[in-house]
């Protein structure tokens, strides 16, 4: 039925409908929105306990997830569920835990780190949404409502980085009540 109402719609108004392809690029792009959120819920409370963790080989899963955190958890599995939609999306395989591994080098953060490269960590994903989400052309309008953009989605993201009202903030170890709030790429003592 929505299919026969979006084909007489196009007939009618000119503008064709999404199509199964673009469709299915939406819900790849849709996991990694998710994955991103969650990421970045997390991403500074984790420490080098976590990533390090991650990074060491031959540890068995089981023994992996038991040494984190659970924000060291959730962020595992926040950049699993990216780089499967991502890699999913790109070549439709399984994927092998090296790929894994390689993605979470590349695009989230690792053992040492500094401010500067996390931040041009977290606008890599970014762009790698904005691909897919470009990719997935009218149906996403279609699902988010007429008039939302691509941009309107990421722009949350974005917003975060600058600093703007997202800002991110951790407590200072040793200074109870202590904050601090990634600005421009460093940390800022607030209170």
């Amino acid at each position: 039925e929505y299919e026969a109402k979006k084909k007489i719609d196009a007939q009618y108004t000119g503008a064709r409908p999404s199509v199964g392809a673009e469709r299915n690029t939406l819900n790849y792009f849709n996991r990694m929105l998710v994955a991103e959120k969650n990421a970045r819920k997390v991403e500074d409370q984790i420490g080098n306990r976590d990533t390090l963790v991650s990074e060491l080989p031959g540890v068995p899963s089981f023994m992996e997830n038991w040494l984190k955190t659970p924000e060291g958890q959730q962020y595992t599995q926040a950049q699993r569920m990216f780089t499967e939609a991502r890699l999913r999306k790109e070549s439709g395989a399984a994927i092998p835990e090296n790929e894994f591994a390689n993605d979470r080098r590349m695009n989230f953060r690792a053992s040492g780190d500094d401010p500067n490269t996390l931040s041009q960590k977290r606008r890599s994903r970014v762009e790698t949404m904005r691909g897919i989400g470009n990719a997935s052309g009218r149906a996403l309008e279609e699902y988010y409502g007429e008039g939302t953009t691509l941009e309107s989605l990421l722009k949350e993201f974005e917003e975060q980085e600058a600093g703007g009202g997202g800002a991110e903030r951790r407590p200072i170890p040793g200074i109870p009540g202590g904050e601090a709030e990634l600005r421009n790429g460093k940390w800022v003592r607030v209170k």
